[in-house]
């Protein structure tokens, strides 16, 4: 986490490539050009700080600064995941941990744990929006009072984003009412729906959400060379009891997570209540980004309301290329796939068996998109074989999830079907049906997600179907943690040839 005071930029925490965990505080002055180290507070891999007088070492929190102090909140290393607060003094160079007065009913347990989320700061209130558990992505907002310490569950209605994470929040000031500001949200990665690119604002007046672009499917075409002739522009309302005016430009950015996100001001621009702009720079998705986007947020858009407005023809054809797929039976579908999966039971993984049977689910499709598409379907179709007479394709060892997110990738093109929990078996299933690109996307997602739970089993994914970005990470992931890695009984059962590689690694890094 960073935060900007005057002549300088702060950062604490973070984490590097080789996966050490910092917890010093580092400065940059923008005058002299020069790094300094404020002050340490723990070792940087010091997973377990036993220090009550400064925070863990952790990455994935956020900071926001109010007066001469930084804030900290949440956060993870590779033990926990953090719901604390922590206050640092400039003019002191001291830690506090504030104290927390919870408002309103009691919380689920581990509800305050947050990680990749972001953060904030209107007067004296810390807004705190979504974030990933380990286990549960949120779309909540928490409002923490950072000088009374009470904080405040915003739960989130339908109109607002779904749950998940790494997105970015940028605050969008009124000028006529400190009041009735707006948190700016865009992108990231979650709940169902994978990486995303659309942009919300949340009302500190209201507590209320609106979304002001619904943004068309991804698009490799969709980068901008430069800031100064392509602005993204985007209208939120004057008036909170009005719809949102909306405007779709052909530009906009392809999905993605982890990027960065700056409000910019016009000085001389005082007349608007809320007027500013926001640069998004890099982000990863189906790729890691280095490109660069302004939106322009002001009250002189259009009003166009129609929905086929709101996609450009890219966004609107694989629109209606879902919805043919989700209509099948309706739309003269000439094929069926069936499926019958079993939970726990991962295609390429270890896997055990043993879960509970579920119902026998039949997908309608057309041969022809399937064999436009995959040349696993193309073979199959045009050949002898019973499925090609009678039109029924039998997958009923592979998860029904796997089969839903690989015919919607077929269909739409959509990087955004692999999710965290169908990545592995998605990966196996595209390196058999013949799909590189989404073999690629697979493993750009598990490399994302490893953890000493899943290292063991990634590598013998990784090793079994060829990919070498997955080893690499796997192997230097389990080098530096090797003591929590070793431990797991999947790490055990991986072939000698396996173990002698991640053996060489652990003696190198030690």
């Amino acid at each position: 986490g960073g935060v900007g005071q005057k002549e300088t930029r702060s950062l604490w925490g973070g984490r590097s490539v080789s996966q050490e965990i910092y917890g010093s505080i580092e400065r940059f002055n923008l005058r002299t050009q020069e790094w300094s180290v404020v002050t340490s507070s723990t070792n940087n891999n010091n997973n377990n700080n036993n220090n009550n007088n400064c925070p863990p070492a952790r990455d994935g929190h956020s900071a926001v600064v109010y007066g001469d102090c930084m804030y900290i909140y949440g956060g993870s290393n590779d033990v926990e995941v953090f719901d604390d607060i922590w206050r640092f003094s400039f003019a002191t160079s001291s830690w506090t941990r504030l104290p927390i007065s919870l408002i309103g009913d009691p919380l689920p347990p581990k509800h305050l744990q947050r990680r990749l989320h972001t953060a904030c700061m209107v007067g004296s209130i810390m807004y705190v929006v979504g974030g990933y558990q380990g286990q549960n992505c949120f779309n909540d907002v928490l409002k923490c009072n950072v000088i009374t310490g009470s904080l405040e569950v915003v739960p989130c209605g339908e109109e607002g984003p779904r749950r998940g994470y790494g997105h970015s929040a940028t605050l969008l000031k009124n000028n006529n009412d400190a009041n009735n500001n707006k948190i700016v949200v865009f992108g990231g990665y979650g709940d169902g729906t994978g990486y995303r690119s659309n942009l919300y604002l949340f009302s500190t007046k209201t507590n209320s959400w609106t979304q002001v672009m619904r943004a068309p499917l991804p698009s490799s075409s969709s980068s901008l060379p430069s800031l100064e002739d392509n602005d993204v522009l985007v209208s939120p309302p004057t008036d909170d009891n009005m719809a949102p005016q909306q405007q779709l430009l052909e530009a906009w950015p392809e999905y993605r997570r982890r990027h960065t996100a700056v409000m910019i001001y016009n000085d001389n621009d005082n007349k608007n209540n809320n007027n500013g702009t926001m640069i998004i720079l890099g982000g990863v998705g189906h790729q890691y980004f280095n490109d660069v986007w302004k939106f322009v947020l002001r009250d002189d858009a259009g009003d166009d309301d129609d929905d086929d407005s709101l996609l450009n023809s890219d966004g609107l054809l694989r629109h209606d290329m879902a919805r043919l797929l989700d209509n099948a039976s309706e739309y003269h579908a000439d094929a069926s796939i069936i499926t019958r999966a079993e939970t726990g039971v991962a295609v390429g993984g270890e896997g055990g068996g043993g879960g509970e049977k579920k119902e026998e689910e039949v997908i309608y499709v057309h041969k022809a998109i399937l064999s436009a598409r995959c040349e696993h379907f193309k073979y199959l179709f045009n050949s002898s074989m019973k499925e090609a007479q009678d039109g029924v394709v039998s997958l009923d060892d592979i998860p029904s999830s796997v089969v839903h997110a690989l015919l919607r990738y077929l269909y739409t093109g959509q990087d955004d079907v692999v999710l965290p929990d169908v990545a592995a078996d998605l990966l196996c299933l595209s390196d058999r049906f013949m799909l590189p690109r989404l073999k690629r996307v697979c493993e750009g997602v598990l490399i994302e997600g490893i953890d000493h739970n899943n290292a063991a089993s990634l590598l013998m994914i990784a090793d079994t179907y060829s990919c070498p970005k997955l080893k690499k990470e796997a192997i230097e992931y389990c080098a530096k943690n090797h003591r929590q890695v070793l431990s797991q009984d999947g790490f055990k059962s991986l072939p000698p040839h396996i173990l002698l590689e991640v053996m060489s690694a652990v003696s190198k890094s030690s």
